[in-house]
């Protein structure tokens, strides 16, 4: 049974007052709408901080954990791609109910697997929700204990997707300089616990911070729509769409290329770069172009 705080301090009232049997009528009757249906799973969320807790700090967090376990949600649905941004559909279909609040403590709820939008985990299935999946597997990713520091190198060596989910909650950690402990209750009355204090958010903090950089030699095909020779920058208008445009190396060579094939059409080998966060954010990729070859013509390919 999920212990209910209100049944907490209905206990601690002990006058016999009218304003003492008015704070337990009350008390009791949240509790009956919070906590009447014992059996169904459900997320609590305190928050543990030495300030006081307002209600932006209970919205940050609130949203935190939605957008969280919604990116998780879609990982689950859609194993084979990655996600950074959350989509009203995301959440939707890992919704997250609010079930009430008793001080700095958050209490969510789950929709049933019938009631989710749009597709299931599975077809057909009669298992968790993908709201409850997501939030199990986001307790499970988040450390057990303030002492649990292997979950942190654990977190930083997910795949891109959790770690931006697990970055949501690292900045609303941040911001409301609150430690956030959590506790998921599900059918059958198993307990799954973890929290993320303030000392291991910053660590996260930091190490999602960390770029790599993705670096790959590519082969473009479009019509050199221009050049800024004294600025050494090419423009390439493609043919899949846009326009990309990038630096020219100091080889005189390439900018008689440059020259000769000014407005043509071309296959440009070009070296692109793009710094990535381990949180998952990319910058805007940069291109430095090779080399230039005319691209073939329709009567190339006859024989």
């Amino acid at each position: 049974m999920v212990n209910s705080p209100l049944r907490e301090a209905i206990a601690g009232i002990h006058g016999k007052s009218w304003l003492d049997e008015a704070a337990r009528s009350s008390l009791r009757a949240a509790d009956s709408k919070f906590f009447g249906a014992t059996s169904d799973p459900l997320l609590r969320v305190e928050m543990r901080g030495p300030r006081r807790i307002g209600v932006h700090d209970t919205a940050v967090v609130a949203i935190a954990i939605q957008d969280a376990t919604a990116k998780l949600g879609h990982v689950i649905r859609n194993p084979h791609q990655e996600w950074t941004q959350v989509r009203k559909k995301d959440r939707e279909l890992a919704l997250l109910i609010p079930r009430g609040q008793s001080g700095s403590t958050l209490f969510f709820g789950f929709p049933p697997p019938e009631e989710e939008q749009g597709e299931s985990l599975l077809p057909e299935h009669d298992g968790p929700s993908l709201s409850e999946t997501a939030t199990r597997e986001l307790l499970e990713i988040l450390p057990g204990s303030s002492e649990d520091d292997a979950a942190l190198d654990a977190v930083l060596g997910q795949r891109t997707t959790v770690r931006s989910a697990v970055s949501d909650i690292v900045k609303a950690v941040d911001e409301t300089a609150a430690g956030l402990h959590l506790e998921f209750t599900s059918v059958g009355d198993e307990r799954l616990r973890s929290q993320l204090s303030t000392e291991h958010a910053a660590v996260l903090r930091d190490g999602l911070r960390e770029t790599r950089t993705d670096t790959r030699e590519m082969s473009l095909t479009g019509r050199l729509d221009g050049v800024r020779t004294r600025r050494r920058i090419f423009y390439l208008e493609l043919e899949t769409g846009g326009e990309i445009h990038g630096a020219i190396g100091p080889e005189a060579e390439l900018m008689a290329e440059i020259r000769r094939y000014l407005d043509h059409r071309v296959v440009a080998a070009v070296e692109s770069e793009q710094v990535e966060t381990m949180a998952g954010r990319r910058g805007h990729p940069t291109y430095r172009l090779l080399r230039l070859d005319p691209a073939p013509s329709l009567f190339d390919d006859e024989s």
